[in-house]
């Protein structure tokens, strides 16, 4: 479930806050979502109220105009306050008809109800007739900017966890955000050192409960996430710094996944699997290079590929299964068991956590299924062919 729980505008900036129950850390994380002010040259000037325009008008047009509405006003306004102040005030003949006082309330309060109506309506009129027939350079556009309430689309701005996600700290940031342009352009190339850490602590969250996750109670699963955040906090910048995590990042960011173009570590089995009858592969990722031990965790670097290689398949037809299911005992590295945590996948062959062994042993597992049932279809093949000579 998704609600918004806050929101504030700083600068040009619009920030709105959101509690997702369904997110990583559900109740104790914070989304922030921004939209910039729209550039109000592309604004036609129908989209500003009355009381905007009037403010960004230059001279000579603010004072004529700004007069002659207010005298408009006060033609209007005249018809109402005289009843009401003979209502409140009758002369001695109409105090000799007597009217209850609760209802020359109430028709006070309808007189003031109809005379705003009536005086915005003016308003419109008024900017219709008067200020939308002026050009553009008539009106002050720093005023007009800084007046403009129409933003652009909503982005992804970071996320709040735990502690963090208190009002006061995430409204520092986001007035940060907004007036430091410098600290803006670092945020959004995700320079700042919460950013990394964020990024490092979401990789590695579920990776603490195994392949046992979703049998995790909530309890637990929130003390363990808010523990490890405080660890990630702590030494984040000593694993980055890392020379293992250096040298894993760059092994699995040189090849960023493609929907088209497969990993290149696990293509020569994937492609093998398509040789065999009756299978067809659907997705499949050569899955991370290894992980980095540091005090006791075995951490995940941050790339694109996820932490176990796989091949999932849109046709997998049943003499194929068979014989693969036949051989998995031979390649302890390869499982058809789902991958944890995704359960959109409903046939799967994936490693049991050395990838590098996986992708190998993979490929081997692909050509002996190929030469088995190539042998097979050879054998059907040869009795065929008896069996018409016979005839």
């Amino acid at each position: 479930m998704r609600m918004e729980v806050d929101k504030m505008y700083y600068g040009n900036y619009l920030f709105r806050v959101e509690l997702d129950t369904g997110a990583e850390t559900g109740a104790n994380q914070l989304m922030v979502w921004f939209a910039e002010k729209r550039n109000i040259a592309t604004i036609p000037l129908t989209h500003f109220k009355p009381d905007q325009l009037l403010k960004a008008l230059l001279e000579p047009h603010k004072s004529s105009l700004h007069s002659q509405l207010e005298q408009e006003k006060a033609n209007h306004r005249r018809p109402f306050l005289e009843e009401i102040v003979g209502l409140q005030c009758p002369s001695p003949t109409a105090a000799a008809t007597k009217i209850a006082p609760a209802k020359i309330k109430r028709r006070v309060n309808d007189l003031h109800k109809q005379m705003n109506i009536t005086l915005q309506r003016l308003e419109s009129d008024f900017t219709r007739r008067t200020l939308l027939t002026l050009h553009r350079s008539c009106f002050d556009t720093d005023i007009l900017q800084k007046e403009s309430h129409l933003f652009g689309n909503e982005r992804f701005l970071r996320d709040f966890y735990f502690e963090e996600s208190n009002k006061q700290h995430i409204r520092n940031f986001c007035r940060k955000f907004a007036t430091d342009e410098a600290y803006r352009q670092r945020v959004m190339a995700k320079e700042v050192s919460w950013a990394r850490r964020n990024t490092l602590f979401l990789r590695n969250l579920f990776t603490i409960f195994g392949e046992h996750f979703h049998s995790t109670n909530s309890y637990e699963y929130e003390n363990k996430a808010h523990d490890f955040f405080l660890w990630i906090n702590q030494h984040y910048e000593a694993i980055l710094a890392a020379p293992d995590y250096q040298r894993l990042q760059q092994i699995d960011n040189t090849f960023m996944p493609d929907a088209v173009e497969l990993d290149p570590f696990i293509q020569p089995a994937v492609e093998l699997l398509n040789r065999i009858p009756g299978v067809t592969t659907r997705y499949s990722c050569q899955g991370v290079s290894g992980k980095v031990h540091f005090q006791g965790r075995d951490l995940l670097v941050v790339s694109e590929h996820d932490e176990y290689a796989y091949v999932s398949f849109t046709k997998l037809e049943p003499p194929a299964k068979r014989v693969i299911e036949k051989l998995l005992s031979q390649f302890p590295t390869i499982t058809d068991a789902q991958l944890p945590g995704n359960f959109a996948l409903w046939a799967v062959l994936r490693s049991t956590g050395d990838n590098i062994r996986f992708r190998i042993e993979l490929a081997q597992l692909a050509q002996r299924v190929l030469e088995i049932m190539g042998r097979r279809d050879s054998v059907r093949s040869a009795d065929i062919s008896l069996m018409q000579h016979a005839e």
